[in-house]
């Protein structure tokens, strides 16, 4: 309900309505990344809006300095939003 009534938002409205995703870059893992890692790595630099979330520990981090330095490089623009101040 909160994300619903913030209105005129596009994001917001894709996370109430539940339609978050896209399609994922046709690349291999980076060297060092498991294969769910890979995945998160590859939906960052495909086409849509994705969230990576996970528990403690699971590379969150990592796949996401690698996936923003390599949008970065290729001249995107990134919104990374987080829920503390730690990771931004």
């Amino acid at each position: 309900d909160g994300i619903a009534g913030l209105g005129e938002a596009p994001l917001a409205g894709a996370l109430a309505a539940g339609s978050i995703g896209g399609t994922s870059a046709p690349l291999p893992d980076p060297p060092g990344f498991h294969p769910a890692q890979g995945d998160a790595y590859r939906a960052c630099l495909g086409q849509g809006t994705h969230l990576v979330w996970g528990p403690p520990g699971t590379g969150k981090t990592t796949v996401l300095k690698r996936a923003i330095g390599d949008l970065i490089a290729r001249g995107d623009r990134v919104l990374l939003v987080s829920a503390t101040n730690i990771a931004v």
